[in-house]
C-alpha cells in the first residue's frame, strides 16, 4: 500500500530465493494463487515453479528474510489472511504470527520482504489484485489497478467494485465471466 509495488520472485524462482518488491511487469513472477487451507489460513504459491512464500528456514525472528519454498505444509508456510479497514489485506505467518512487511518502508524495488512485529504501517498492507478483473469500453478492455471487489468470498448476492479512481468514469459496462466463460453478472453504469 505504501509503495504501490507488487509481490516478486527475485532471481530465476528457485527454492530459497527471495520474496522482493517491485515495479509492475506484467510477469509471471508477479501471479500469486491462494490455496485456502480453512480459518482465514492460506498456503500462497508461485504460477510458475511449485514453490510457496515461507518464512526463511522457518525462523519467527522479526528481521527474518521471506523466501520462496518447497511446499512441505510447515506451519511457516501458511499464512493468515486479514482484511483491514481500507481493503487491503496483511499477511501473517501461523508460525510465530510474524506479519510480512517491507523494511524501513521503502519504496525502492528489489528489497527483500522480512517477516516483523505488527506495527499497523501501510509497509505491512498489501491490495490483492485478481488479474481477470477488466472493464469494457467501446471496442477496448483496460485492466484496473488496483481495483478491489469485495466481500470476496462472496457470501449473499450483494457485492461492491471499487476501482479506486478520482475520476468518475463514464457509460462503463461491468461484467463478471466465470473460468468457463459463462457470464455471472452484467451491468451498466454512469457513475461511480
Amino acid at each position: 500500500v505504501h509503495s504501490q509495488l507488487y509481490w516478486d520472485i527475485s532471481g530465476t524462482g528457485n527454492d530459497k530465493d527471495p520474496l522482493i518488491q517491485n515495479t509492475f511487469l506484467q510477469q509471471s513472477s508477479q501471479t500469486w494463487m491462494f490455496e485456502a487451507l480453512g480459518n482465514g489460513y492460506y498456503s500462497i504459491s508461485t504460477a510458475g515453479p511449485d514453490l510457496v512464500v515461507m518464512l526463511k528456514n522457518c525462523f519467527g525472528a522479526p528481521g527474518n528474510d521471506i523466501n520462496l519454498g518447497i511446499p512441505e505444509s510447515k506451519s511457516c508456510q501458511i499464512w493468515k489472511v486479514e482484511k483491514t479497514a481500507h481493503n487491503s489485506f496483511m499477511f501473517s505467518s501461523q508460525y510465530g504470527n510474524r506479519i510480512l512487511e517491507v523494511p524501513g518502508a521503502s519504496i525502492e524495488p528489489g528489497i527483500t520482504c522480512k517477516a516483523s512485529l505488527y506495527s499497523g504501517g501501510d509497509n505491512q498492507k498489501w491490495f490483492i489484485i485478481d488479474s481477470s478483473e477488466y472493464v469494457s469500453a467501446p471496442g477496448s478492455y483496460e485492466i484496473i489497478r488496483p481495483a478491489i471487489i469485495y466481500p470476496n468470498p462472496l457470501t449473499g448476492e450483494a457485492f461492491t467494485i471499487n476501482f479506486n479512481r478520482q475520476e468518475q468514469p463514464v457509460d462503463c459496462e461491468v461484467k463478471i465471466i466465470s473460468g468457463e466463460g459463462r457470464v455471472l453478472f452484467s451491468g451498466e453504469y454512469f457513475s461511480q
